[in-house]
């Protein structure tokens, strides 16, 4: 899909390290990061700058979290000291700017850490196009799992957040007639199985299927253990529908053993 020396391959360290400065925002901005570039990675530094005034208190004027108002905007140079990054603009309008993006913008949460959102904010335009569709699958991802160690998905959900959507499509026509950010050529099957295994061998993800609907994904197993846990669960899963028929068929013979003859 992508070439060898391809543009995202200098970032992907950044997908593995710990960082303690990460930039949340929500997959909606993904439906605009194609056609608007610039102006959607200032949307995004603005609305994880105004999502950290909102989830912390930060002193203002007349005390702590004086975050709306004609004082609010003083919250905004802690929220930039916070994000580790410089404004050197006006920045009440930064402030009123961020509000807006933050008001705007809704539904699941993706992130990048500051190093990944920094080199991608610079490099990102002059990217192919099939790079630029993995970084979609790879922050689409990473909105699937959240917090979770692993979970289960499929391609109606993966491709629904790559193009800004928070719920799934509800077919494979739906998926391949509608109008999308991402383009129709990425949605057949054979682009599918390679955007996954891109996202396999370079982003260091494991994805295991064994005949299911779908796919298991994770980024902090690796494949043989994620396989492992997959099909333990899968085997407790049988085990326990099999003991609850062999005990709702003892329960139904034992009922029709007490109606007289």
């Amino acid at each position: 899909m992508a070439k060898k020396n391809s543009t995202y391959g200098k970032i992907l360290s950044d997908c593995i390290k710990e960082e303690s400065v990460y930039y949340n925002f929500p997959v909606s901005l993904l439906a605009e990061l194609l056609d608007n570039t610039s102006e959607t990675f200032q949307k995004i530094l603005a609305w994880a700058t105004y999502d950290y005034i909102k989830n912390h208190e930060v002193e203002g004027e007349h005390g702590y979290n004086t975050l709306q108002g004609e004082t609010g905007w003083k919250s905004i140079k802690p929220a930039v000291e916070a994000l580790q990054y410089s404004y050197t603009e006006n920045m009440v309008q930064w402030h009123k700017y961020c509000g807006e993006i933050y008001k705007n913008y809704k539904g699941a949460r993706t992130g990048l850490s500051q190093s990944q959102y920094w080199e991608l904010r610079e490099c990102f335009s002059s990217m192919l196009d099939e790079e630029k569709v993995v970084w979609l699958a790879f922050l689409a991802v990473k909105s699937i799992l959240g917090n979770k160690v692993h979970c289960k998905t499929n391609d109606f959900l993966l491709f629904a957040r790559m193009n800004g959507l928070s719920s799934a499509y509800s077919s494979d026509t739906e998926l391949k007639v509608k109008s999308h950010p991402v383009p129709a050529s990425f949605y057949t099957r054979r682009k599918r199985e390679t955007l996954r295994r891109i996202l396999a061998d370079k982003f260091h993800m494991a994805i295991y299927s064994n005949h299911d609907r779908g796919y298991y994904i994770s980024t902090k197993l690796s494949l043989n253990k994620l396989a492992e846990v997959v099909e333990s669960n899968r085997k407790s899963t049988i085990k326990t529908h099999k003991q609850k028929l062999a005990d709702a068929r003892a329960l139904a013979l034992a009922k029709l053993a007490q109606k007289p003859p």
